[in-house]
């Protein structure tokens, strides 16, 4: 878990990509839906979606890149 945790500021370029990443990581460890999620942290819900998905890709793209085990 500690190495997940490092996924986003590893593989984002954007901070605002991080932060979107790892607040709804964390208010989603609180049973928050995306519509709550989107109006605490000022974004559209649309927005929000978007901008999840395509830093986890880019996550998700790294990792790949980089041999890195996940399981």
């Amino acid at each position: 878990m500690d190495t997940a945790l490092c996924w986003a500021g590893r593989y984002l370029v954007d901070a605002e990509d991080r932060r979107v990443v790892q607040r709804v990581a964390l208010l989603r460890s609180h049973d928050m839906d995306l519509e709550e999620i989107a109006r605490r942290v000022r974004i559209g819900l649309h927005m929000l979606r978007v901008r999840y998905r395509l830093a986890l890709d880019m996550i998700a793209g790294g990792l790949r890149r980089d041999y890195t085990p996940v399981f």
